[in-house]
């Protein structure tokens, strides 16, 4: 279970927020430079800004996934000599700098 707040006030689940395991849906979008932060039992998740339009933010709120994404990363730097996962790794590189590069036009 996950808990929002914007500006520090408690969102209720369900009537200002909708989560599903990769968005977060507001009823209406936050203001601009609304703090929101979200949180897990296993601490934060999130801390974005409102632009006062956006209502659907995509990000990782399956906990579980979140868990194992970041186990998966200790792993690549244990096992990073490794030809087979150096590559992979220098693949993934290239596309996560497409994607932000592509995130930066798009604004």
């Amino acid at each position: 279970m996950i808990s929002v707040h914007i500006n520090g006030i408690k969102q209720i689940p369900g009537i200002d927020f909708v989560a599903g395991d990769n968005t977060l849906s507001f009823s209406s979008p936050p203001q601009a430079r609304d703090i929101i932060q979200v949180t897990s039992p296993y601490g934060s998740v999130a801390n974005v800004y409102g632009d006062g339009s956006t209502f659907l933010f995509h990000m990782v709120l399956d906990i579980q996934k979140h868990t194992d994404i970041m186990n998966l990363l200790n792993d690549v730097g244990k096992y990073y000599e490794n030809p087979a996962v150096a590559d992979v790794l220098e693949r993934l590189r290239v596309v996560v700098e497409l994607v932000k590069n592509d995130d930066i036009n798009c604004r």
